[in-house]
């Protein structure tokens, strides 16, 4: 583990990587533990890549994309911020 501790910290140097922890204390987040990816393009229409052991789709329709969008808002709203996240890490090296 503290070999991904160690890239986790190194990863968040880079500019174009923000890492952000959601604590347990949190309780339940709104993704309820599911994985997505959202893709945006460079004329800001977004597509939702989801995956699972069985099946992989993407969300194409604005309204349900959008609704992802949300939930991702929420999760950053809950999450540490990047500083706070890098200590924690940090913090779980000692």
């Amino acid at each position: 583990m503290r070999g991904q501790l160690d890239y986790l910290t190194e990863m968040a140097q880079r500019p174009n990587i923000t890492i952000q922890i959601i604590p347990t204390s949190q309780g339940v987040t709104c993704a309820y533990g599911r994985a997505f990816t959202i893709l945006t393009s460079a004329s800001n229409s977004v597509l939702v890549y989801l995956e699972d052991a069985r099946s992989a789709r993407y969300i194409r329709d604005r309204d349900e994309a959008n609704r992802y969008v949300l939930t991702f808002d929420h999760l950053r709203a809950n999450a540490l911020d990047d500083n706070d996240s890098l200590q924690l890490i940090k913090d779980g090296m000692t």
